[in-house]
């Protein structure tokens, strides 16, 4: 494997070079000693990563102006109007600051994993289509055996030319093909780049080997309801719903089902509990999914395994054959192209399952953040025309 991973490099290597022929600019090498080393690269070039940061210092400041202002208070003729505006300006929008604060810090650690699994994946992608390369390299080598074979049988007659026009016509083909497959590692490393934020210019020599992760089963029925709790959106949509309860609360106490202020309150409510049941059924249905396609993609590789292993076996029977000389060495090299074949599936097989357990595992993870309310020495609680009203406080948990 590590000679595989080596020779993968070298062709990397060889077509950047390729590429860049007749620049006078000279490359650059990045090298990363580890997947983490590399993980870390795209996450300190992540633009994304830097706007979050902006904004969750923008979102501070605005935290810290609503609670400087949570005191602040207008007169107004009506009572029920006095009590509504000051609850929306000392409770209403410090906590919804809270809130959007809380959902922004949650999405960039989201958003993190996330960076760190496409890159992984990005890295798997490119490797395996350096393997399929080489594995289309080699079936070329065993082509042209086969080339020969029929060329010697036709001599000594055993074969009509049609016999060796098709093998030839199956070379030229393969030959053809390769093309395309090195396209696809070339591909394939300028998405690996993207995703890093690498030079597209430079060279990266990092070390990665293709294989299975341990299998992951679990009693996923009863574990969803969890998993679904931690998802950031879910979070999100259960603060806004708990924050827009606080206000239909002190409305539906003071005003009329028939004025505007209720209607629009309870809209607003109606809003927020559609808004979680949506982000809890959606969040629901993509773990449901993830955790189906693990399977699916661990059952796949396990089926690609075994086909591999009776493929072997009967590669290693052929070759007493040969020795026997019940085949010829034509029978031979086409056992052995179906070894490679086999190898190959395999390797894609492990892709895959990695994908789909690294999409699993990131549905699964929890995150916690703190969000401290600004103080300035407010009470708990606040009048309107000698009424005391006490402040709903909001966890932020």
């Amino acid at each position: 494997m590590k000679k595989t991973i080596a020779t993968l490099l070298v062709i990397g290597n060889l077509v950047l070079a390729s590429c860049a022929a007749g620049s006078p600019a000279a490359q650059t090498v990045q090298t990363f000693s580890s997947l983490e080393q590399l993980i870390e690269f795209a996450r300190q070039h992540d633009i994304r990563d830097k706007v979050s940061a902006v904004a969750i210092e923008k979102l501070e400041i605005d935290q810290a102006e609503a609670y400087k202002k949570r005191n602040y208070f207008e007169g107004a003729d009506d009572q029920r109007n006095e009590v509504l505006k000051e609850y929306r300006l000392s409770v209403l929008k410090p906590a919804r600051v809270d809130d959007e604060l809380k959902k922004t810090k949650l999405s960039q650690l989201a958003r993190r994993d996330q960076l760190y699994v496409d890159v992984e994946n990005a890295l798997s992608a490119y490797v395996l289509a350096g393997e399929v390369l080489q594995v289309q390299q080699k079936a070329i080598a065993l082509q042209q055996k086969i080339v020969d074979a029929t060329a010697l049988k036709l001599d000594l007659g055993l074969v009509v030319p049609l016999d060796l026009i098709e093998a030839e016509s199956e070379l030229a083909q393969a030959k053809l093909n390769i093309l395309d497959y090195q396209n696809d590692v070339d591909d394939k490393l300028l998405q690996l780049k993207k995703v890093v934020g690498t030079d597209f210019d430079a060279v990266i020599d990092i070390p990665y080997t293709l294989q299975i992760a341990p299998q992951l089963v679990e009693d996923i029925a009863q574990n969803i309801g969890t998993y679904v709790a931690r998802n950031v959106d879910v979070i999100a949509a259960t603060d806004t719903l708990n924050t827009e309860k606080g206000l239909f609360e002190v409305v539906e106490r003071r005003f009329p089902k028939n004025l505007k202020q209720y209607k629009e309150t309870s809209l607003d409510l109606l809003k927020a509990e559609n808004a979680l049941d949506n982000e809890t059924k959606n969040a629901r249905i993509d773990i449901q999914a993830a955790y189906d396609q693990l399977q699916i993609d661990y059952k796949n590789y396990q089926i690609a395994n075994e086909i591999l292993n009776v493929i072997n076996r009967q590669y290693a029977s052929d070759q007493k054959k040969l020795e026997l000389g019940v085949i010829s060495d034509l029978d031979l090299a086409a056992s052995a192209q179906r070894v490679l074949e086999g190898e190959l599936d395999v390797k894609e097989r492990i892709h895959s399952y990695n994908v789909a357990r690294r999409n699993y595992l990131l549905n699964l993870k929890q995150y916690q953040v703190d969000i401290t309310p600004v103080e300035y020495g407010g009470a708990d609680y606040f009048e309107v025309n000698g009424e005391r009203l006490e402040r709903n406080s909001s966890d932020d948990e």
